[in-house]
């Protein structure tokens, strides 16, 4: 196996006049050529950089063109990450290197999410059953109302898991918002309810709540 240049030698040549005019050469060919998008992309997406006098490699990065989508299941996400991570390890142990991705930009976003959406959502629901409560002074209602508002989250939870929805920044914010859009509707039904007084029959309640709420 070819060992590779000497250390010193390599870092010469690469911080030398020599292999700066071939990349200007290279650019101004390619260019030339129609193809100045290969140069652009060339010194954006792979360089390196040197020290002041050109005797250490501070840093250096290479891409790769990928084929796997960046929206997909956070398992899919680990899967790949794993994948470059054993080519990392395997074929360069002592690099220092690191990999990334936009694909572990979403990777990370779906682990984050689905830590702290659950908790989120358990808070949304306490606050709504604590202003029911304050709202309404009974705990029947407030209780009855709450349940609704569960029931309504949950319908919304199933329809988007059915349709087969990745969890990201809009569904948790459907989330919430579903329990706030709920709980105000219901709020609404459940005050009317409490100020039909006079009416003890439930069914008269429910018809004077619906002919004075429901359409606000």
């Amino acid at each position: 196996d070819y060992p590779g240049l000497p250390v010193p030698v390599f870092l010469a040549l690469l911080g030398g006049p020599g292999f700066t005019e071939y990349r200007v050469k290279r650019e101004l060919l390619l260019r030339g050529a129609g193809r100045g998008y290969e140069g652009d992309l060339g010194s954006s997406l792979t360089g390196f950089q040197l020290d002041s006098k050109n005797t250490n490699l501070k840093l250096a990065w290479v891409s790769f063109n990928a084929s796997y989508p960046v929206d997909t299941s956070k398992a899919a996400a680990l899967s790949w990450y794993q994948r470059w991570e054993w080519m990392q390890k395997r074929f360069a142990p002592n690099a220092s290197a690191i990999h990334v991705s936009d694909l572990y930009v979403f990777m990370a976003t779906q682990e984050e999410l689905s830590q702290s959406a659950p908790l989120t959502i358990v808070l949304s629901l306490v606050a709504a059953l604590l202003v029911l409560m304050l709202a309404l002074r009974n705990w029947r209602l407030a209780l009855i109302g709450w349940l609704n508002i569960t029931a309504v989250l949950v319908t919304v939870m199933g329809v988007i898991s059915l349709a087969d929805w990745r969890l990201g920044e809009l569904e948790c914010i459907f989330f919430i918002g579903t329990v706030g859009l709920a709980g105000d509707h219901t709020a609404n039904l459940l005050y009317g309810y409490s100020q039909a007084k006079g009416k003890s029959v439930r069914k008269v309640r429910v018809r004077y709540t619906l002919a004075k709420m429901a359409i606000s």
